[in-house]
């Protein structure tokens, strides 16, 4: 039987975890905290560095330049959603 603390330790750890095909479980950060250097997680163990990260005017999005394989991608992002980190 479960208990009032398990429920919370699972709650707790979907609110610090988002769930990636082909992978299982990640640590996440929502947009706001995402800074350059930070390294992403993608579905199927893929991962990128953020280069920049540029909020927008309203604060609500940002632009993010990240490096995937080599090459450089743009990707428009929200600064309320989590986002997969590889933890250092």
């Amino acid at each position: 039987m479960k208990t009032v603390q398990d429920y919370i330790n699972a709650l707790e750890f979907e609110r610090t975890h988002i769930h990636l095909i082909g992978y299982g479980w990640a640590p996440a950060k929502p947009g706001n905290e995402l800074k350059a250097g930070d390294k992403l997680r993608y579905n199927y163990g893929s991962t990128g560095v953020i280069k920049s990260i540029t909020p927008s005017k309203s604060g609500k999005t940002a632009q993010m330049v990240v490096i995937e394989n080599g090459e450089e991608y743009s990707r428009r992002i929200s600064m309320a959603a989590k986002y997969a980190v590889v933890r250092q």
